[in-house]
């Protein structure tokens, strides 16, 4: 079995969707792709929930997430010179950014999730993420994220959610061939 730094680089388009409506969670399964890549490359177009904290989560099988053992932390920095960080340990998800301060209501989230399926590393998944968006101050953001979960039941998929729902999104799932 190859490293995650022996990845050839090609990327393979798997699903896409469009939420239009409001939803809590938004379920990706990626159970028929995980023997053949290691890597997963969500692009995440025009999120929005109303206020809150946005996270992904691990699924252990459709529907389950794994709702602990999450640790890592996350930054943001841009306009006015606005700056948070926070670290977590043992949280229910991957924090994108916390608080009740992510989305201006005319400004959504855009951004790339890595998700490593920790196959090499007894099935604990690593996530980042990396992206812009506009605080309820005004202010644009670069958001930084990144954690990896101490829950070894393999990779089913996904969950994005946010703590307020969400009511519109667009997303594209990549295969990254081992």
């Amino acid at each position: 079995m190859k490293a995650y730094g022996d990845l050839d680089g090609s990327m393979m388009k798997l699903t896409s969707g469009n939420i239009s409506s409001s939803t809590t969670n938004i379920d990706i399964d990626l159970s028929a792709h995980t023997s053949t890549y290691a890597l997963f490359k969500v692009i995440v177009r025009n999120w929005y929930a109303a206020s809150g904290r946005m996270e992904v989560d691990k699924l252990t099988s459709s529907g389950t997430a794994g709702g602990s053992g999450w640790y890592g932390g996350y930054i943001r920095a841009g306009e006015g010179d606005s700056t948070d960080l926070e670290g977590y340990g043992n949280q229910s998800a991957m924090r994108i950014a916390s608080g009740a301060t992510l989305n201006h209501s005319s400004y959504t989230y855009f951004g790339e999730i890595n998700v490593y399926t920790g196959v090499e590393n007894g099935n604990r998944t690593h996530i980042d993420a990396r992206g812009v968006g506009r605080i309820s101050a005004g202010n644009t953001q670069l958001l930084v994220s990144g954690a990896l979960t101490t829950n070894s039941t393999a990779l089913w998929g996904i969950r994005l959610s946010a703590s307020t729902a969400t009511t519109t999104m667009d997303y594209t799932v990549y295969g990254v061939v081992k």
